[in-house]
């Protein structure tokens, strides 16, 4: 009897390896293959410390140059279809931070701080021209804000795509940040690493991602299916930035300079309770960084506002670049 338990459990255990095995191999099989067909559309940037970020400018040159910034674990290629909106009147530039779209992993999780400095890098050495009208989405806006308090001259304005400003985001990031973040980071690592991700990509991707054109569908379906930092980007950046060091927003901190907050207009099923009770009030401190800052609603938008809404998004960017162009 206990040889007969031996031997199925062995043999459990080889099929669970064989499984293994063989969603480890079409995995690494089907990102060479993307690697061909989906090529890095932009290039790739110094920005120190042997280490290089992925950069994709598009439109005509003139300033203000429009950066856009994207949510947390989020590759820019989910906004390819706004920046070919917003290339249409102005040069856009997006990027990809470590590990996340075409551009290499760090050694390590970075803190607020270095993500910051990583932008500076990035824009100074890819050669981008400032001053910068920034539009970040959702996580991208802490980013966004401590770049433009510590580069004032080099912000025009900002354009948040459904941000959040620093007072929620500390606030109610506190609850995911225990066991079942890391839980759930370890979980899709796994099935990112054993192509469960990608078989599973037409079910777990947004209605959005069907509307796109074919090239943008292809690139987001190659870069989501393999491995990444997911939010973990996020939670890392929060465990590892002391409280002293932490993007700071402060009122009027712009002067005059056009800021739009562009917030979702339904419930959002993406936002945790504690950040959609407090989402409203987090768009208008994030409209007083200006003392001619205002808040518009994406109606039937949720928080991918950019993704579910790009056309009403071009609108205001195109408003605030329209706006900086009539101070020079």
């Amino acid at each position: 009897m206990i040889r007969g338990w031996r031997f199925w459990g062995l043999a459990l255990l080889s099929l669970v390896g064989a499984t293994i095995a063989a969603g480890r191999i079409f995995e690494l099989t089907s990102e060479a293959r993307d690697n061909v067909q989906f090529p890095m559309p932009g290039k790739l940037v110094s920005v120190g410390m042997h280490r290089q970020l992925h950069l994709f400018c598009t439109g005509a040159s003139g300033g203000p140059t429009v950066v856009m910034v994207a949510g947390g674990g989020t590759p820019a290629v989910v906004s390819y279809k706004l920046q070919a909106k917003i290339s249409e009147f102005a040069h856009v530039c997006s990027y990809d931070r470590p590990g996340l779209g075409w551009s290499p992993p760090a050694t390590r999780p970075l803190t607020f701080d270095e993500h910051v400095q990583d932008l500076e890098s990035l824009l100074h050495n890819g050669g981008v021209p400032g001053p910068y009208l920034f539009v970040p989405e959702s996580f991208g806006s802490l980013l966004t804000i401590e770049y433009a308090r510590q580069h004032p001259d080099e912000t025009a304005g900002i354009v948040f795509l459904d941000g959040v400003d620093p007072q929620l985001w500390f606030s109610a990031i506190k609850e995911q940040n225990g066991w079942d973040a890391d839980a759930k980071n370890a979980l899709f690592g796994a099935g990112w690493r054993i192509g469960v991700v990608r078989l599973a990509f037409t079910k777990l991707s947004p209605p959005w991602v069907k509307d796109l054109p074919t090239p943008i569908k292809g690139e987001m379906r190659a870069i989501y299916s393999r491995p990444a930092a997911g939010f973990d980007e996020a939670v890392q950046a929060y465990r590892r930035s002391s409280p002293d060091h932490r993007p700071v927003l402060t009122p009027e901190m712009l002067g005059e300079r056009p800021v739009i907050a562009v917030q979702h207009g339904k419930t959002s099923d993406a936002l945790s309770s504690n950040f959609q009770a407090g989402w409203a009030e987090s768009q208008r401190r994030l409209a007083g960084a200006s003392r001619e800052g205002r808040v518009v609603v994406a109606e039937g938008a949720d928080h991918e506002v950019a993704q579910e809404a790009p056309d009403f998004a071009a609108r205001y960017v195109r408003e605030a670049v329209d706006a900086i162009r009539g101070h020079h």
